[in-house]
């Protein structure tokens, strides 16, 4: 799988198009290949923690950011929990998702609709209408190390996120 990586750094004017079935990881100005489930990077507590993120279009900064504080409080984490963040690839476009994600300090990886289907999320889903199980419990379990689910999805607004170690 190829990766596009969006991270804490400013944007170099690479393309942050996705098109759909490759796997983008945006981390601005970088490329890399990401291989699923393999990422290396641990947090202090030596468990690679992953923030599955859905949006509804047009999404603010704002409205992603205070879904993720709510998340993380609710769950009883903090941001330097969180290792990594990874939606569909149909969101790579959303500006204000990979904003705010950048505020965070964090990198999002942008996952192709074949590798969020080969999971069987917990929760009920609206994705089924764009042809997917599911958005943050998949993309947060296709690439967690362990493949558990320790905060099922929540949806706060137009947001919806789950973390998987």
């Amino acid at each position: 799988m190829t990766g596009k990586t969006v991270g804490n750094r400013q944007n170099s004017g690479t393309d942050k198009t996705a098109e759909r079935g490759t796997d983008k990881t945006a981390e601005c100005g970088t490329e890399k290949t990401a291989e699923r489930g393999t990422d290396k990077t641990i947090n202090k507590n030596g468990i690679q923690m992953i923030i599955g993120i859905g949006t509804r279009r047009g999404v603010t900064k704002e409205e992603v950011l205070n879904a993720v504080d709510a998340a993380l409080a609710e769950a009883g984490f903090l941001m330097s929990d969180i290792d990594l963040f990874a939606s569909s690839v149909l969101k790579s476009d959303e500006e204000e998702l990979i904003r705010a994600v950048q505020v965070l300090g964090k990198e999002i990886r942008f996952l192709p609709d074949d590798v969020l289907n080969e999971t069987e999320p917990e929760s009920a889903s609206e994705a089924g209408r764009f042809g997917l199980k599911g958005v943050a419990e998949p993309a947060a379990l296709a690439l967690s190390n362990h493949k558990k689910l320790i905060f099922k999805k929540k949806v706060y607004g137009r947001v919806t996120i789950a973390i998987a170690e």
